[in-house]
């Protein structure tokens, strides 16, 4: 036996040698790799060794003697022979001799034919062809002697038994007969076991047969659809359990048994399987869940046939047993799972088996079984969960347990719903990235994690598709359920509800335990439902115990949870969260402070001189703190029996006291204190006060918020707070002087300094709003606690001042460390290059035109992780990091592959230092793709920007929420690239399908589209569409051509969101003279926040008649005057610095309630003085009120008497002015106010009406009479003149104010409503409208350039409205000095320049921070005004020592509206008619190439035409091809805005030209111009448009509104102008203008439909008109055949910058906004400041009258 298996063994290793592989222990690699096969291998081959030594022994035989003279056949050899089969086969050679007596046979003649004994274990067919034959020995004649022969026998079959027989015959070639010579047989026992499979066929005979299919062994399987492999089903349709899969096994033994019924089991009896396969095992080779078997605790030997059933009963944890059938046979039974489709292969092996015989005992039986499911199952599902009823909002978790989805692409399931009309809708479910799991053995089953969709619905049909290869195709399969399985989807009929939260306070530092009460179904964090502080969850460790009605949790510390201390407390559940419930931390630290005006300080003291009122405000940080009690006390210090001086009582619900002079009789010093008292403490603040004799003026400064230089971005502001004293002369206190000191430099203002100050750039010291405002730009500002003082004295008598002081904190802004362009993390290949680089971080400090990335220095870290969790980290090679301090480096690819599978992960750590400033790290992961298989690198030469809509980078860490953000790629790649995007974390996948979400223009990314495959474009993230406080994490998955597929994450850290608390003021019910205080108290501070205080009437809301308050400073404290008896509503608005978005809110729960008093008689007088003293906050407030008072909008029957007693009281004003050693009037004897009341005139019949034909203006108003002394002939002026004068005062001061103040958009809005309201005098020359135009102007620059103009876009429209009116002088007949509407000899100028200013005011209206592809239109129309009817007369507070001051006749006391009906003032509010609500429409579009301009629709009808439709179907503007190259940039990087307006026909109306005398001209003027946004101000400029071929591809289709003229040689006809460069003032007509070359060409025309379609090579303004038919540009009636062009006026090149914002180009005249005249020697064009002023001269010629 040694022997033999040594020979085995050579043999093996010659075998392996000559097959050129590598060999283990003689056996192939590969094999001994598979522990299953290389046992079988062995096994087999051991086998076929034992059969194999024998034949040798016998070919080995030396004597080969004929024996006797009879034939012989003889096996050389052991004649029984016994096989062991492995896998199913064993060979044998079998070798015999053939001896044939002399003279011997001819080899030709002799035949063989062998036979078996049973052919199922041994297949021949009998004519010897297993047979090789070897002549040995030959007779002298040729003859064969002696033969050997070799029979190569295969036992694949059957195990078994078997006598092989060879029989050697003698063919005789003649007759044809054989004659038998020999023969011999061989006996063969072959053991093992072979498994087969039974069934029952018909024989060729057609009669029934059993046939038998072996299935085990190599190359032997059964194959079976797998839809006969469905299960087996219970009636009832549930699932009984797999198909039963019945083979049979037949075992013959070494020692010659069979495997036959055991004893003790008749026939027809089924039962256990014998003992002897006890030692039968089972092991997978090739397994797809095709049986359900754990091979390590199955015993497939326990299986037993239950013959009631009539089917097999596997053991536990079986999937496959053998047992004993019915007829005693034995079975090996297998149960099939439904839809499992594949090879099914396992591996029996029977150590026991060959135990017992010592000539196989060192071998062990195997062999394999294979069934082979064919056919392709669809995908299957298993398991759906949860079953609850389902959030209406969607946004839960739905698992699914699949299998047959392992090659699946992407899946998506649904739900159908049917609605009350029948129709069937499918709710589509997204499923959630990276939620798809594939496992392998012994599963073999697929998961994955749907987010549930917005719906309603019980029971709805659940679905799922699944996209799988098909070939080179792709197929989209519907899933099915498992047999028996079925889930039907159902959304919950209620919503998440909070009832209740308890308790609602707690302290700060946390750790309360607070219950939650409501509705919470099913509420588990572990799937990311969440407890919300405003939006943002806590941690879910946090819950301590959740039901269905109640959560317990623990109360994080507010720190954790954001700076706010009041929280609305919600509950989320999916994407359904609960109404909030409010909840405060308490604060248990605070600080005290106050607030005080009205004093001066002095020596460490705040000093009272002699007529002064302060008042002392109460304030508590934090700001959100709620103050449950005040308690204020007033001493003499010093004085010891004096221990309080106010009424304590009285105060302990005031947050402010008055304290006048005359409440502290005694010069000396005082001291107020205030304990306020909070829920957990109380704090105190104390304040030094002196009273003196001396004349003091007030001062209080606003203390700016510490900011850093960059931040906010804005200059610093410092705002005062002045009140003059309260008695002396009226003209030593009226003009006010401001000096500034802040950082060592002195500066001092006056409200005409203020108004005239020049400069022409951004980068000095401003004064602003009069004065009472200090502004420093970011470029002068320097770190550190900075001392401002302001000392403000009066003008006449410097003896006359007060003193403030406070401190701007300017601290260091945190450095920013940027690794590569930022992304958070890259993933790559091993083949790939990284460029790691620091050279983008940078100083935000450091302003440009500086390098703020200028003298940083670097810092790296690195560590490696096996996973992205870095929870077990080590630190990194050197080869992965740079020197200390490198900017930048290379990771080569080579250093990426040496990485081992520890250092998959790598995360770098950047900090930037700069001096003594360190900054945070920032971090970069880059994981490492470690597939062999991956051979291409990653895509990494790109630049991830995260911007703004505007192009400006953002830092990344602290996202504005409320702003648009754009996260970009740039890359040099000319072709190939393409990226998609998708949110990663948090795991929303409604987010890219929510259209508020993304910004949806041309240009942006669009996952709605079909395909987003081939994507260049960056995704534009809509404001508010990211919540406050929250960690975005995005994916950008790259795609080009040999590279791989590695996505780069960006992560976007928004900004937390503020609450802000309106303190309830002090005072909620007063009169016209009240002085209110207004507290806003943030919930953190930040010095980006600026604050807002509007009025509403009670129980309005519409925005156009909001007012701003308090002078619309930005401040959170402010004093506040209303002009006009009401209810009103007050509400706090809190903005980010740049007036982008509304962060927060609150209004008052009371109304304001203001009563009419005698200070409303004064507003003239008062208005004069508060705009000398620089008090523009008061001076707005009541302007306002007064111009709405005296405009057309406003409605009072005693409105008329108002107008009277204010004339009479501005004339005494005037009188006193002119008497200063009279003193005040309040000082006046009641003989000195008779004296007054003598020189005005009594007799109110005698006050005239204003009349129509008076025109509002300078004319009447110059300094003799703003300055003269009444004598006793001065008499009160006629409300006429009265108004006039007043209104041009409020024109002219809102021209100073609103173009000196700092960038605002709630405070350009509120100038816009003035204008508005001063707008409705339907008189006022050009000066009083060029000066409205030029406070559009103003306004317009001054809104932020990252903000938009909606606060104004409500508002613009009404306001041209107006103007228009009044330029055309539609309701009146007066003339200025300009006439108008204009004539022949003098054309209005005016009518082209308000025309223009809304063109350009529009435009910049709706485009200012839009991109391309961006849309709007805007239509000018009267606004539906909203009545403030205040009844004046009632609970008004008339002086009793002053009776006889207001001699007027009650008896005709008529609102102001009634008398303009009277007059002739024919548009009364709210009766304007169809004709007249519309009087012009602006259409825009931005666009960087022609796909983004809007698509025309021609009469309902889609066109190709890209353009901008007008209003009405056969008005709009469009461009043909041949422009697109002359308007739009190859690179397509420049924004283009078109803008297209029709507007009246002012060419007519204003007498540019005359009407044609064969026909009339259109009445609407179609005006197209293009701009593109200003790279430094974003605001529109004008393009001009290059166009060398002339081509007229600019083209507009117009209606024609009446054709009843046009016959004969006359046709529908064009014209158009162009503005000039030349300018005049009362030119005859045509001496100053110059015809347009540009011609016009006529397109096509109708006169049926009444329009006329033209083009030019230029865009321009054009209108119809008849037009001589054969010639195509002529038009007929002009009789020139020329058309004048337009003159503007030369203040319209300022307006023309109507869009400015902060750095403006502009051609500027006056800044007072002279009439229209040539520019003169000297004047030139110069950059603006940032409050709209020039260096432009004033010429004293064209000085308004004055007017302060």
């Amino acid at each position: 036996m040694i022997g033999q298996l040594s020979l085995l063994s050579e043999r093996r290793r010659a075998a392996c040698q000559a097959a050129e592989r590598l060999c283990v222990g003689g056996f192939p690699a590969f094999v001994m790799r598979s522990p299953m096969l290389s046992t079988l291998l062995k096994a087999s081959v051991a086998g076929l060794a034992l059969a194999a030594t024998a034949a040798a022994d016998g070919v080995d035989v030396a004597s080969r003697q004929v024996t006797g003279n009879v034939a012989s056949l003889t096996v050389q050899g052991d004649s029984t022979v016994k096989l062991l089969q492995i896998n199913g086969a064993v060979e044998h050679e079998l070798n015999c001799y053939l001896s044939l007596p002399e003279p011997g046979v001819p080899f030709e003649r002799l035949r063989f034919r062998d036979s078996s004994s049973d052919t199922s274990v041994l297949k021949t067919d009998g004519t010897g062809s297993l047979l090789s034959k070897r002549v040995h020995a030959t007779y002298e004649n040729g003859n064969v002697r002696g033969l050997n022969l070799t029979a190569n026998l295969d036992f694949d079959e059957f195990v078994g038994k078997t006598a092989y027989g060879v029989e050697v015959l003698d063919f005789n070639t003649e007759t044809g007969n054989s004659e038998p010579l020999a023969s011999t047989t061989a006996n063969y026992l072959v053991a093992g076991t072979t498994v087969y499979n039974s069934q029952m066929g018909l024989s060729s005979a057609g009669a029934p047969e059993k046939t038998r299919t072996i299935v085990s062994g190599a190359g032997r399987e059964l194959s079976v659809p797998y839809t006969d492999l469905l299960g087996v089903m219970n009636a009832d349709g549930s699932y009984r359990g797999p198909s039963p899969l019945e083979l049979s096994v037949q075992t013959q033994y070494l020692d010659g048994s069979v495997v036959t019924a055991p004893a003790g089991l008749g026939h027809g009896k089924g039962g256990n399987a014998p003992t002897d396969y006890e030692g039968m095992g089972i092991k997978f080779v090739s397994y797809h869940g095709q049986i359900s078997h754990d091979v390590d605790l199955c015993a497939p030997s326990k299986g037993s046939y239950d013959n009631a059933a009539g089917i097999f009963i596997l053991p536990d944890h079986c999937g496959a047993t053998f047992y004993t059938g019915p007829s005693g046979e034995t079975g090996f039974g297998l149960a099939m799972e439904p839809y499992r489709a594949g090879k099914l292969e396992f591996g029996l092996d029977w150590p026991d088996f060959t135990a017992n015989d010592r000539d196989f005992m060192d071998e062990a039986w195997a062999s394999t079984v294979t069934i082979d499911v064919t056919g392709s199952p669809p995908p299957v599902i298993t398991s759906v969960s949860p079953s609850y009823d389902f959030r209406q909002a969607g946004g839960e978790t739905l698992d699914v347990e699949m299998f047959n989805a392992e090659t699946s692409l992407s899946r998506e399931c649904s739900v159908s719903s049917t609605n009350a009309n029948d129709s069937v809708k499918d709710i589509i479910f997204g499923e959630e990235s990276g939620a798809f799991k594939s496992i392998g053995f012994p599963s073999y089953s697929q998961s994955t994690t749907f987010a549930t969709a917005p719906g309603s619905g019980k029971n709805l049909d659940f679905s799922m598709a699944v996209a799988r290869p098909n070939g080179a195709s792709t197929e989209t399969v519907q899933a099915v359920f498992f047999p028996g399985y079925h889930y039907d989807f159902s959304y919950d009929g209620q919503v998440v509800r909070t009832d209740s939260i308890s308790p609602a306070s707690a302290l700060e530092s946390g750790g309360t335990s607070i219950t939650l009460e409501g509705y919470f179904p099913h509420f588990d964090t572990g799937r990311g439902d969440a407890i919300l502080f405003d939006g943002r969850p806590i941690p879910a460790s946090s819950v301590t115990s959740a039901s269905d009605s109640v959560i317990v949790f623990t109360l994080p510390p507010r720190t954790e949870i954001g700076r706010n201390y009041m929280y609305g407390v919600s509950v989320q559940i999916g994407f359904e969260v609960s109404s909030p419930v409010d909840f405060r931390f308490v604060t248990e630290s605070a600080t005290a402070s106050f607030l005080f005006t009205g004093t001066s300080l002095k020596n460490g003291r705040q000093e009272l001189g002699r007529c002064n009122s302060a008042r002392f405000t109460a304030l508590v940080l934090p700001a959100a703190a709620e103050a449950t009690k005040y308690a204020w006390v007033l001493t003499r210090d010093g004085d010891a029996s004096r221990t309080n001086l106010l009424d304590q009582d009285s105060l302990a619900n005031s947050m402010y006291v008055d304290i006048n002079s005359g409440d502290l009789p005694e010069l000396g010093d005082y001291t107020l204190s205030c304990t306020i008292h909070l829920s957990a403490v109380e704090v105190t603040a104390s304040l030094p006060l002196r009273r003196t004799n001396a004349m003091t003026i007030g001062v209080f400064l606003h203390t700016p918020t510490a900011r850093s230089i960059s931040i906010p971005e804005a200059p610093l502001r410092m705002s005062a707070m002045v009140e003059p004293p309260g008695c002396g002369a009226v003209a030593s206190v009226e003009e006010l002087m401001f000096e500034w000191t802040f950082m060592d430099k002195v500066t001092t203002f006056s409200y005409h300094s203020a108004v005239n100050t020049t400069q022409a750039t951004v980068n000095t010291e401003t004064p602003a709003r009069l004065g009472w405002e200090y502004i420093v730009p970011q470029l002068d500002l320097s770190y550190g606690d900075h001392v401002v003082n302001l000392k403000v004295y009066s003008a006449v008598d410097e003896s006359i001042f007060g003193v403030a002081s406070t401190n701007a904190l300017i601290n260091e802004a945190d450095l920013v460390p940027v690794i590569r362009s930022g992304e958070s993390r890259m993933d790559v290949t091993t083949s790939s290059t990284v460029e790691m680089t620091a050279s983008d971080s940078y100083d935000p400090d450091v302003l440009l035109p500086n390098d703020p990335r200028a003298n940083i220095t670097y810092a790296w870290e690195c560590m490696t992780s096996p996973k992205d969790t870095f929870e077990r980290l080590s630190p990194c090679e050197a080869a992965l990091l740079p020197s200390a301090t490198a900017a930048s480096y290379t990771l080569s690819s080579a250093t990426l592959k040496a990485l081992t599978a520890e250092q998959a992960f790598i995360r770098y750590s950047l900090v930037v230092t700069k001096g003594h400033r360190v900054s945070k790290a920032s971090t970069l992961i880059v994981a490492v793709v470690q597939d062999a298989s991956v051979t291409r690198p990653a895509f990494t030469n790109y630049e991830i920007v995260v911007r703004s809509t505007l192009g400006e980078p953002l830092d990344a860490s602290a996202i504005k929420y409320y702003e648009p953000v754009v996260i970009d790629v740039i890359h040099d790649e000319t072709d190939g690239l393409s990226w998609t995007y998708s949110l990663v974390s948090p795991a929303d996948t409604r987010f890219f399908f929510f259209s508020s979400n993304l910004i949806s223009d041309q240009g942006y990314y669009n996952p709605d589209s079909q395909s987003t495959i081939g994507n260049h474009d960056p995704l534009g993230i809509r404001a508010n569409a990211l919540g406050p406080r929250m960690t975005y994490v995005f994916r950008i998955d790259f795609e080009k051509v040999g590279y791989a597929m590695q996505p780069v994450f960006v992560t976007l850290t928004t900004r937390e969101q503020p609450t802000l608390r309106f303190e309830m003021p002090q005072l909620t019910e007063g009169t016209t003279s009240s002085v209110f205080s207004l507290n806003a108290a943030p919930s953190f501070v930040d010095p980006s926040f600026t604050y807002y205080f509007v009025l509403t009437e009670a129980g309005e809301s519409d925005s156009e008649t909001r007012v701003c308050v308090g002078g619309c400073t930005g401040y959170p404290f402010v004093h506040m005057r209303i002009g006009l008896p009401g209810r009103y509503t007050l509400t706090a608005l809190l903005y980010d610095t740049q007036g982008t978005a509304q962060l927060a809110s609150d209004a008052l729960s009371v109304d304001i309630v203001i009563r009419e008093s005698d200070a409303t008689d004064k507003f003239r007088s008062e208005l004069q003085v508060l705009f000398h003293q620089g008090d523009d906050n008061t001076w707005t407030s009541l302007a306002n009120d007064l111009a709405y008072m005296l405009s057309s909008d406003y409605e009072s029957e005693d409105a008329l008497s108002a107008v009277r007693r204010m004339a009479a009281w501005h004339s005494a004003w005037e009188l006193e002015r002119g008497l200063p050693s009279r003193g005040s009037m309040s000082g006046m004897s009641l003989g000195d106010t008779s004296e007054i009341a003598s020189l005005m005139r009594a007799d109110g019949d005698a006050v005239a009406l204003p009349t129509a034909d008076a025109a509002i203006g300078t004319d009447q108003v110059d300094e003799a009479d703003a300055v003269a002394v009444p004598t006793t002939d001065a008499v009160i002026p006629d409300e006429a003149t009265f108004v006039k004068k007043t209104v041009y005062e409020l024109i002219t001061g809102a021209s100073d104010i609103f173009c000196n103040a700092f960038p605002n958009t709630m405070h350009s809005d509120q100038g816009i409503k003035l204008v508005r309201s001063l707008a409705s005098q339907k008189c006022i020359d050009d000066e009083g409208v060029y000066k409205l135009l030029h406070v559009i102007k103003c306004c317009g620059e001054n809104v932020p350039p990252h903000t938009d103009y909606s606060q104004m876009v409500t508002t613009l429209p009404a306001v041209f409205a107006r103007l228009e009116d009044v330029v055309l002088n539609s309701q009146c007949s007066a003339r200025s000095s300009v006439e108008a509407p204009g004539t022949a000899q003098r054309p209005n100028n005016l009518a082209a320049d308000v025309n223009t200013a809304f063109m350009l005011a529009g435009t910049g209206a709706m485009v200012n921070g839009k991109g391309a592809g961006h849309t709007a239109d805007m239509a000018v129309a009267p606004s539906t005004k909203s009545m403030r009817r205040g009844a004046m007369a009632k609970g008004r507070l008339t002086s009793a020592s002053t009776p006889g001051i207001f001699p007027v006749d009650e008896s005709e006391n008529k609102s102001l509206v009634t008398v303009r009906q009277q007059a002739g003032d024919d548009i009364v509010p709210g009766t304007a008619t169809t004709s007249e609500t519309e009087r012009g429409y602006l259409t825009v579009a931005v666009a960087s190439n022609s796909e983004q301009l809007p698509q025309l629709v021609v009469e309902g009808k889609a066109t190709t035409l890209k353009g901008l439709q007008g209003r009405g179907k056969h008005n709009f503007f469009y461009m043909k091809p041949q422009c697109f190259d002359m308007v739009f940039s190859p690179a397509g990087d420049q924004s283009v805005i078109f803008s297209y307006a029709q507007v009246r026909n002012f060419v007519v109306e204003s007498h540019f030209q005359d009407e044609p005398m064969y026909g009339s001209t259109s009445p609407t003027i179609h005006w197209t111009m293009l701009s593109t946004p200003d790279k430094t101000t974003t605001k529109p400029r004008e393009m001009k448009v290059d166009n060398p071929t002339k081509e007229p591809c600019f083209c507009w289709r117009m209606a024609m509104t009446n054709t009843s003229g046009i016959v004969g040689d006359l046709a529908p006809g064009a014209y158009t102008f162009k503005q000039l460069k030349e300018f005049g003032v009362d030119a005859e007509h045509g001496s100053a203008f110059q015809y347009d070359e540009l011609p016009v060409h006529i397109e096509d025309s109708s006169i049926d439909e009444k329009w006329v379609e033209v083009c030019m090579a230029q865009p321009g303004m054009l209108g119809t008109a008849p037009r001589i038919a054969f010639v195509s540009t002529v038009l007929a009636g002009f009789g020139s055949l020329t058309v004048a062009g337009i003159v503007l006026g030369a203040l319209l090149l300022v307006v023309a910058a109507i869009a400015g914002a902060w750095l403006v180009a502009s051609r500027v005249v006056v800044a007072a906004a002279a009439p229209p005249r040539a520019l003169g020697v000297g004047e030139v064009f110069v950059d603006r400041d940032i409050w709209g002023r020039s260096t432009a001269p004033v010429s004293p010629t064209l000085q308004p009258g004055h007017a302060q």
